[in-house]
């Protein structure tokens, strides 16, 4: 099992190694950390034109089509929209929190964040801690905040909640809950205002096409969340943006119905694309709304055949 070194990383292999287990109790698994970009050089600003797509997955990626590891398991908003060559999502597991949260620094600065979600705060910009275009746009268009880069794993992020001159930190939910860290000050961003990354919260299972691993894995995939993700990494794609961009996606899935919610930042000084739209097969819906999101914005350029 090939997987970074991160505490978040190692959390989520053994986590699908556990349930690969369970699933099938012959298997013995064998981790293989490998170091990614994200690791090799940690000062690097995440953004795009410096920061490389794929940067904390194109390593373990090269090291499945080498044969140097079976499977690796990724935060699935950290893989590109196109999978090399060979390679497959054998599973997409069950689902974590999806929401963001923001980790204030104290009470006051709790209370001032319920505030500015109220609409009742007219005190100075908050300083919040980000390395996302897309938190930094939201951060800016519904609280007015001020957005600091940042980077590091989620205890060093988490920490800097403390620093001299930041009031809050916004992070993942799922990264918080599975590494059981439960910070005195927070709010948890509702999704009807804070959509998040496309396939946030979700662990994608790659493994070599037609190989028997991949078959084996197959027993870990829910397929309303692969649905979901499809919904939400279509528009991503169909937007040609990558994680660099300040693009959020979140897709639910009743029955044989998928709602995506979309937003899209280009401009502070222009509003967001800010749409929902309902259909039944994930991928067209997720193409669809991103044609209606280019065009809405200007951004108009010929479709992808159907």
């Amino acid at each position: 099992m090939g997987t970074r070194g991160s505490d978040l990383a190692l959390w989520q292999t053994r986590w699908v190694a556990a349930r690969l287990v369970e699933a099938h109790p012959h298997l013995v698994l064998e981790e293989v950390v490998l170091k990614t970009h994200a690791e090799e050089r940690p000062n690097d600003p995440l953004q795009a034109g410096i920061w490389p797509a794929g940067g904390f997955v194109a390593e373990l990626e090269r090291a499945l089509l080498a044969g140097e590891v079976d499977l690796a398991v990724h935060s699935y908003k950290d893989l590109t929209t196109k999978s090399p060559k060979d390679l497959v999502i054998a599973a997409v597991p069950v689902r974590a929190a999806r929401e963001d949260r923001l980790v204030c620094k104290d009470a006051a600065v709790l209370a001032r964040v319920n505030a500015l979600l109220e609409g009742t705060d007219e005190g100075p910009p908050l300083r919040v801690a980000t390395s996302s275009p897309r938190r930094a746009a939201q951060l800016l268009h519904w609280l007015g905040a001020e957005s600091v880069p940042i980077r590091g794993n989620v205890p060093t992020r988490l920490a800097k909640a403390q620093d001299p001159g930041i009031d809050a930190v916004m992070l993942a939910g799922a990264g918080l809950d599975r590494l059981g860290l439960t910070p005195p000050f927070v709010v948890t961003l509702e999704l009807e205002d804070f959509p998040t990354a496309p396939a946030q919260g979700a662990l994608a299972v790659q493994a070599r096409a037609d190989s028997e691993v991949a078959r084996l894995l197959a027993a870990l995939d829910d397929a309303d969340v692969r649905r979901a993700c499809d919904a939400e990494r279509a528009f991503l794609a169909q937007m040609e943006a990558g994680c660099h961009s300040a693009i959020a996606a979140t897709a639910d899935v009743d029955g044989s119905y998928v709602r995506l919610h979309a937003q899209v930042f280009t401009d502070a000084e222009v509003d967001p694309f800010d749409e929902v739209a309902y259909g039944t097969d994930a991928e067209l819906l997720g193409r669809t709304l991103a044609r209606r999101a280019l065009e809405d914005l200007g951004l108009g350029r010929e479709s992808t055949p159907e």
